[in-house]
């Protein structure tokens, strides 16, 4: 009998459509015939579907099925009896239906022998997966099958499954012969079949065709492809330890991070930290990973496993010995190399707050940093890679020497030079000099300033208060007061007898006058029973001379001498009565024959304000006092 295929089919409206025209409402009748086979839709009743002649037809066909046999779907016959496709026709709602006769049609189920395709995973545990595309055949995932008939096209691979199996990357499929086109001679009907007779190999099927943009089913509904795959690469970690084996892991298109990890897990029972700390083992802290044995080509954990086997070579670090060398100084008050306490290995930074607990000191010096071989040693950037030596770097602070320039012919005791080994450049001294000032207590002394000798041995004031690179010395210039000897006099050329001199020293800035010299400079006296009271400042024995007030002076070659007469009058008595029954009141005393202005405080202070004062010859005292002793009446 002679086999249609779909590609033979030419594509025809249903017969007896008419679309055009009907002036009464007529039913159409399409008849399915099964041609041998049975129906697939359980709920389809009866073997033909009827409508309005014309109209659109929404249900959809019944499927069939028939032993051995693919359904390729339903077909119409012309007038010859030939097979001929039937088409769709575009709705006004834009969407492609068959439409109802005028009249009755049959359709025939149209079959094709059974081709069908089965999935080898080769892989025991492998998983197939849908394809992209579909429509191709009938697609069974849990059969591991794909059915159609013979020459059914497959447009792509993209209609064919692929597949997964751990630690493989899928490629292709394959058979294990190449193809041969076979053609009928009844009907030049075109297929493929299986060519046994040549050499078995692996025949990608995808290029086992004679057209390579096209691919059909293959006679047959034993016909197998094979899944081709590609071993995932090995990544091999060798330890470098004694006793423990290397660690073998495949991966493909991922970072070595989780196989490391995994490796340390499984053979040291070791976990990656997370927070940096570092991986150690049996006293060693792994220094790195590396892709060669000379521990050249350094990994990382993000590098990816590509298409190659990869072998990984761990470096290992012993403990690494750090010693700190106060060199002439001492470390927390020991003069003796430190061992830093902690574990250190290669690779490791030493943190800058490591110092603080070795931090040295040396008298007269300032620690600058810890060397190494010479070189700077940076805390918190210098990885280790060896056994070190730190050794602490000095700079040897300058030395501030202060010395008192005291006058030639000072007698008294003398304040001894101050050597300051403490400060480094640039540190502020001002705290030393006015220290080493405070010293100077003599109060016949003026404290000036500091001075140094500049290299032309000349004296130049120092007006900075930083300590100089180099060392200093400084002299702090002192001179004498003027020494101030005041007599007391109680007439020109006559002192008073029984009255010790008042001594002072006065610098040129200082101001003397009767109300700086003392506090009871201006205080009556009483020497031998008598009153005298204080009547004025001079600079002469005479008396002759008043002044009011008059300055000091300094000298750094011989103390400067001064001379004032304090002039003390001998006082006359005061006595006041009650005008009105001569009861007493008090007394005060006064210079003779001095003006009542002059000593109105002292009279009022006894008598009160707004009195009138009288003598006993009945004389009136309002502008001057009387020169002798007298008793004085007060009334109102």
């Amino acid at each position: 009998m002679k086999r249609l295929s779909a590609k033979s089919l030419i594509a025809l409206p249903l017969l007896s459509l008419v679309l055009t025209g009907c002036q009464t409402e007529q039913k159409g009748k399409i008849i399915f015939e099964k041609n041998g086979g049975t129906f697939t839709n359980t709920s389809f009743e009866t073997n033909y579907l009827e409508g309005v002649s014309g109209s659109p037809i929404k249900t959809a066909f019944p499927g069939a099925a028939k032993d051995g046999y693919y359904f390729v779907g339903w077909r119409e016959k012309d007038s010859q009896g030939n097979y001929r496709a039937i088409t769709k026709l575009v709705n006004e709602d834009n969407e492609e239906y068959y439409y109802y006769p005028y009249g009755t049609d049959t359709l025939y189920a149209y079959f094709e022998p059974l081709a069908t395709i089965n999935f080898d995973l080769n892989c025991t545990d492998g998983t197939l997966v849908e394809p992209k595309l579909g429509e191709t055949g009938d697609f069974s995932l849990t059969d591991k099958k794909l059915s159609g008939y013979i020459n059914k096209d497959i447009a792509s691979v993209d209609y064919l499954p692929t597949a997964t199996c751990e630690h493989k990357s899928f490629e292709y499929w394959y058979i294990d012969y190449p193809l041969a086109k076979v053609e009928e001679a009844e009907g030049g009907i075109e297929y493929y079949t299986v060519d046994s007779s040549k050499e078995q190999g692996e025949y990608r099927f995808d290029q086992a065709f004679e057209s390579m943009d096209s691919m059909t089913f293959v006679s047959g509904t034993d016909f197998t492809l094979h899944a081709k795959w590609e071993e995932d690469p090995t990544v091999t970690i060798h330890f470098n330890l004694d006793g423990i084996e290397d660690y073998k892991y495949q991966a493909r298109n991922e970072t070595l991070q989780a196989g490391i990890c995994a490796g340390l897990e499984e053979r040291l029972s070791v976990k990656y930290p997370t927070d940096g700390s570092g991986i150690f083992y049996n006293n060693k802290k792994l220094g790195g990973i590396f892709f060669d044995e000379e521990l050249s080509n350094l990994a990382f954990l993000n590098n990816l496993v590509f298409d190659t086997d990869i072998d990984l070579y761990l470096k290992w670090s012993d403990k690494l010995s750090v010693t700190f060398d106060p060199n002439g100084g001492t470390i927390n008050g020991n003069s003796q190399a430190v061992e830093l306490t902690g574990n250190y290995y290669f690779g490791d930074v030493i943190p800058e707050s490591v110092l603080d607990d070795y931090l040295p000191t040396k008298e007269d010096s300032t620690f600058v940093e810890y060397d190494v071989n010479g070189e700077r040693f940076d805390f918190g950037k210098t990885t280790l890679a060896e056994d070190i030596i730190l050794v602490a770097a000095w700079d040897i602070n300058p030395v501030l020497t202060l010395k008192c320039d005291y006058p030639s012919d000072y007698t008294g005791t003398k304040v001894s030079d101050s050597v300051i080994k403490s400060f480094k450049s640039g540190d502020d001294i001002t705290a030393a000099l006015d220290s080493f000032k405070d010293k100077i207590t003599d109060d016949s002394l003026v404290v000036l300033g500091y001075s140094y000798i500049d290299e032309n041995n000349e004296s130049k004031a120092y007006n900075s208060l930083l300590m100089s690179e180099d060392s200093l010395v400084l002299h702090l210039a002192i001179k004498e007061k003027a020494k101030l000897t005041v007599s007391t006099y109680s007439a020109a050329n006559t002192q008073l007898a029984g009255v010790n001199d008042i001594v002072g020293y006065y610098a040129d800035s200082d101001i003397i006058s009767a109300d700086t010299l003392s506090d009871n400079f201006k205080n009556d006296l009483t020497v031998s029973e008598l009153t005298y009271i204080y009547d004025g400042l001079y600079s002469d024995k005479a008396l002759t001379s008043s002044i009011s007030q008059t300055v000091g002076s300094v000298s750094s070659l011989s103390r400067p001498t001064m001379s004032l007469y304090r002039k003390m009058t001998k006082a006359i008595k005061l006595s006041f009565k009650k005008a009105a029954d001569s009861s007493d009141i008090g007394s005060c005393y006064v210079i003779p024959s001095s003006e009542y202005r002059k000593f109105s405080d002292r009279i009022e202070a006894v008598v009160g304000t707004g009195k009138v004062l009288k003598l006993e010859n009945g004389t009136i005292i309002s502008t001057i006092l009387p020169d002798v002793d007298s008793t004085i009446y007060v009334s109102d």
